[in-house]
């Protein structure tokens, strides 16, 4: 996903749009960059939460609603993240504490996406955690009187 959509580069039209654009930078004044600068920022801004908030919406519905072996554990996520959205919502229903819910609403929603990335991370890494194949005991002898009838017959070394 590209952070900007660039300019179509067979339209002649848009190209020389852009280039006009950047050209009256240079001639703007301080006020009209700061805030087509201010305004790249927030575009960016957006731009990122809403391919976090589509990040986390794909992995908690593979990973929370689909059966597998840590299922459990994206749900107590979610609803640990859940208590925490109510929690800032209920701070910016009141006028009084509104200020409040707003500071604390990006610090909630970096904890909810660090937590939920962390525990991806260790559920893959526990997935592809290699294991010793379990024998039986009737097994294993089979493999070795199969080994050593083929060292007898001199098929292995």
């Amino acid at each position: 996903m590209n952070l900007f959509i660039p300019p179509d580069p067979d339209s002649r039209m848009e190209m020389w749009i852009v280039l006009q654009v950047v050209a009256a930078l240079g001639r703007a004044d301080a006020q009209t960059f700061i805030l087509l600068l201010a305004v790249i920022v927030l575009y960016a801004t957006v731009r990122i939460f809403l391919a976090t908030c589509e990040y986390l919406f794909r992995l908690y519905r593979e990973k929370g609603f689909k059966p597998n072996a840590h299922q459990h554990l994206y749900r107590i996520a979610l609803l640990i993240g859940g208590g925490l959205v109510l929690i800032v919502v209920v701070l910016c229903g009141s006028p009084e504490t509104r200020r409040d819910g707003l500071i604390l609403f990006p610090f909630v929603f970096t904890l909810f996406v660090s937590a939920s990335a962390i525990l991806n991370w260790y559920t893959n890494r526990q997935a592809t955690a290699p294991t010793l194949p379990t024998l039986t005991a009737e097994e294993y002898i089979r493999k070795t009187k199969t080994v050593q009838r083929g060292k007898d017959k001199g098929l292995l070394a």
